[in-house]
């Protein structure tokens, strides 16, 4: 009888700890939603986060989220522009969300965001921050901390998803809509050899299979950030390359079917994406497979991003060396919040100069390839 009676203590004891462990530590009901991503604290609401005995955690984290961003990012007129879109949606998802109130303390109540924005150097996060009113702060930490960040990023539209730019236009021809809002593509890399001169045998057919892997990993890292990989070029590189066993194993393909498939297995299994977010893969591929321009464009920005990662990686070595290994050291944003980047890559994949010097050889032949004998027919 006693043994029974000790567990039931036991069992009381294991319920009561599990439903303390769910409840909000700042009002004590039993709804946490979030937990915050700096000091493990669990909240059921924004204004709990910004609690008076939470405010000096949240308010250093986002000034550490805003810096890591400017710091990371040049402030060129482009980027200011997606900035302030960014930090306006913020302020209108605040207003939608019924956080007028808060919005009205505001010492800038009356003024429009990008009004109060508008001569302030967007790399000085502490100027940036001074702006933005406690409704802003907390939603950009509550979407940080809910996932659901990407509501406040501007949307992209891949560049294979336009037409591409007529060879020959007529001179003095004004302005279409559609020359205005002419897409941002990749960079072309230049002085890609002649092919006879690098490969002297009768090229494999698995050649343009191979290409097709590498292009199909290239739209997925694309997208998954946003239209700008070279701006986190040694996280999207590493995407990019664990995405491609062709690139990353020197795997070769006889169907452009199984080349694709391979992405999106990676994709899941490596990156954890969900389905939804590998399902464009395919017709990604195969629109720019139908344009031989726009398969040197895509091989190209592969190109282009891996290059960025070799450097920032031979700076990454440069910087240890000079710090000593200091622990003390201005950390990245994806050593200090190690989950945001847990969909980018795997923790045993290591990104080498060898790696991605024989990525780059492998891309810059399949450029050569495309310019002695693709014809723009593609195989999916």
């Amino acid at each position: 009888m006693a043994d029974s009676e000790d567990q039931i203590a036991d069992m009381s004891d294991s319920s009561l700890s599990g439903v303390e462990e769910k409840q909000c530590k700042f009002c004590s009901s039993g709804n946490s939603k979030y937990l915050c991503p700096r000091c493990g604290v669990r909240y059921c609401s924004v204004p709990c986060y910004k609690s008076p005995s939470h405010l000096m955690c949240s308010e250093d984290f986002f000034k550490q989220c805003i810096q890591e961003e400017l710091d990371s990012t040049p402030a060129d007129p482009q980027t200011r522009k997606q900035m302030m879109e960014a930090l306006q949606k913020m302020h209108e998802t605040a207003l939608e969300d019924g956080q007028e109130d808060e919005l009205l303390d505001s010492d800038d109540e009356d003024a429009d965001l990008a009004t109060r924005l508008e001569n302030i150097d967007l790399n000085n996060a502490e100027a940036v921050w001074s702006l933005l009113t406690d409704a802003e702060r907390a939603e950009f930490e509550s979407l940080v901390s809910s996932g659901d960040v990407a509501k406040i990023l501007p949307v992209w539209t891949p560049w294979w998803c336009t037409k591409p730019a007529p060879l020959i236009e007529e001179v003095n021809q004004p302005e279409s809509s559609a020359t205005q809002n002419t897409p941002e593509y990749p960079a072309l890399v230049p002085n890609i050899p002649v092919f006879y001169l690098i490969c002297t045998v009768k090229p494999s057919p698995c050649i343009e299979f191979n290409m097709v892997n590498t292009i199909a990993a290239y739209t997925f890292t694309s997208r998954h950030y946003n239209g700008e990989p070279e701006h986190s070029a040694k996280e999207s590189g590493s995407c990019l390359m664990q995405l491609s066993d062709n690139l990353n194993h020197n795997a070769n393909f006889s169907e452009a079917d199984l080349a694709v498939q391979a992405v999106v297995l990676n994709a899941v299994n490596i990156m954890k994406s969900s389905v939804e977010d590998t399902s464009l893969i395919k017709s990604d591929t195969k629109d720019i497979m139908m344009s031989k321009q726009f398969v040197l464009y895509a091989l190209s920005g592969a190109f282009n991003i891996l290059t960025q990662a070799k450097t920032e990686l031979k700076c990454h070595k440069k910087h240890s060396a000079t710090s000593g290994g200091d622990k003390s050291a201005k950390k990245s944003f994806s050593t200090r919040f190690p989950e945001s980047s847990a969909a980018s890559a795997s923790v045993d994949f290591v990104l080498t100069k060898t790696s991605l010097t024989a990525a780059l050889k492998k891309l810059e032949f399949y450029m050569s390839w495309v310019n002695a004998y693709y014809t723009g027919e593609p195989s999916l």
